[in-house]
């Protein structure tokens, strides 16, 4: 062979970041830097690093690589800004174009085997209202059945029938409680219907929140509703409560209280361009 004649290996598509980690675990007792380490850009190198111990089976460093996307992941939780839903994605496109799905044969088989497949098909079916409109989760739906597989694997049924009722009259009266099913767009009396602060943007809906305490983000508000004569937030763990202007939140995260309204601090996102920011359109 060519690389034991000559005692060179070429690896054309191995970048240059992707090697340089690659040399420091080789001589640095089995570490490697990368810069920015806790910015989501960091997946894709991470991820390419991954797939490169992958390659030649070298297990160490696929477990020391594999750590650090997962605690990554876990520390960006439920990613809202554009740039960093854009990296998520960057990663889990490369890891699915580049990993085995399964190490058997058999083509019933719609859950990867492999565990980086398995846990980013699992972080995207979670997240899956942030990534729905990325232009990259469609290509990568379009071009790798392996992944469209494992995200229909993942994913959870639909909370309702398709002949439930998904909008509430806000003009209703009701003396007791009840439970409702609310749509996130039809909702304008949920406390976090707002109107996107980004110009060019047209959403106008309920909002995704972000904990003023840990910084994470929380989609789930905004499903289930409860009413009361006027609408006061989830009924699963009643995180949310109050009006418009003041309310109070509980992070489903680091379980922390938080009075809030107006432009007190707290950030919401637009659910379309997941924009975030301290200043809404009140509606």
């Amino acid at each position: 062979m060519k690389e034991g004649t000559e005692g060179v290996m070429e690896l054309s598509d191995v970048d240059e970041l992707t090697m340089k980690a690659f040399l420091q675990w080789v001589y640095y007792k089995g570490e490697y830097t990368i810069e920015n380490p806790k910015a989501s850009s960091s997946l894709l190198k991470h991820t390419k690093v991954y797939v490169l111990a992958d390659r030649f089976n070298i297990v160490p460093l696929k477990d020391l690589s594999y750590n650090q996307i997962t605690t990554l992941l876990a520390d960006l939780g439920m990613v809202a800004a554009a740039d960093d839903v854009e990296a998520v994605m960057a990663a889990v496109s490369f890891a699915f174009g580049n990993l085995p799905f399964s190490s058997s044969t058999l083509s019933s088989i719609t859950a990867p085997t492999e565990r980086l497949l398995k846990y980013f098909a699992h972080y995207t079916s979670w997240a899956l209202d942030v990534f729905r409109t990325n232009a990259e989760l469609c290509s990568l739906l379009e071009h790798s059945p392996d992944f469209a597989k494992a995200l229909v694997t993942n994913s959870r049924s639909a909370p309702t029938a398709p002949w439930a009722a998904s909008t509430i009259d806000s003009g209703s009266e009701s003396k007791g409680t009840m439970t409702l099913t609310a749509s996130y767009t039809g909702d304008k009396s949920h406390i976090l219907h707002r109107g996107c602060a980004r110009p060019e943007c047209s959403y106008t809906g309920v909002m995704i929140i972000q904990c003023p305490s840990c910084k994470k983000v929380d989609s789930e508000i905004g499903g289930s509703i409860q009413f009361k004569g006027s609408i006061l937030g989830t009924v699963e763990q009643d995180r949310i409560t109050g009006t418009k202007t003041s309310y109070s939140y509980k992070c489903k995260w680091c379980n922390v209280k938080s009075d809030m309204g107006g432009t007190r601090g707290e950030k919401l996102f637009c659910r379309k361009c997941l924009y975030g920011s301290q200043d809404w359109v009140m509606t």
